[in-house]
């Protein structure tokens, strides 16, 4: 059970949707969450003062249930599962436990997610995505500063952003970028 004033950082949806889950996946989402901040070394950042202040150690997990949690952050994400009624991140292929929230397109057209993707990105910079949960279900006058800040063009297509990748030859929604990094 998540307690306290901050309980689900979006609110009453955010216990809902806690619910609807269990409480396994309250318990998951705040390890990865922290595995993430450590990892990223944010000792005091926003992300740090913003999580929630009270979590349960243990959740009731039945017998032969999966509990998966994923803290899919703008700069790093993890996976963590339970395991043995404790969450566990899941190290990624090359066995760190966060993962870039990177993907790149190479000259190829050949998908890259992670750290080879960073990797990279000096010398494809306008096919290399990162911080683009930034961009997530907002609009262009909202997201002024945020543009001038990567190195990939970003477009207006109607109410929507739309992120250009010159070697996949398509566009693609900051949403789309996110699910490649899953």
């Amino acid at each position: 059970e998540l307690l306290g004033p901050r309980a689900g950082a979006t609110g009453s949806a955010g216990l809902e949707s806690a619910a609807a889950f269990g409480a396994g996946s309250l318990v998951m989402g705040a390890a990865a969450c922290a595995a993430t901040r450590r990892r990223a070394g944010s000792g005091g950042g926003v992300a740090a003062r913003h999580a929630p202040r009270v979590v349960a150690a243990r959740a009731q997990v039945a017998p032969g249930e999966k509990v998966v949690g994923i803290d899919l952050g703008t700069t790093n994400s993890a996976v963590a599962a339970m395991e043995a009624g404790t969450p566990t991140i899941i190290p990624n292929a090359e066995g760190a436990r966060t993962t870039p929230s990177v993907v790149a397109y190479s000259k190829t057209g050949e998908l890259l997610v992670g750290q080879i993707a960073k990797r990279q990105a000096v010398i494809n910079p306008e096919n290399t995505f990162y911080s683009v949960k930034r961009f997530v279900g907002r609009q262009v006058s909202e997201v002024a500063s945020e543009l001038k800040e990567v190195s990939y063009d970003v477009e207006n297509s109607g109410s929507k952003l739309q992120i250009n990748c010159p070697n996949a030859g398509k566009k693609f929604a900051p949403e789309e970028i996110s699910a490649q990094v899953l």
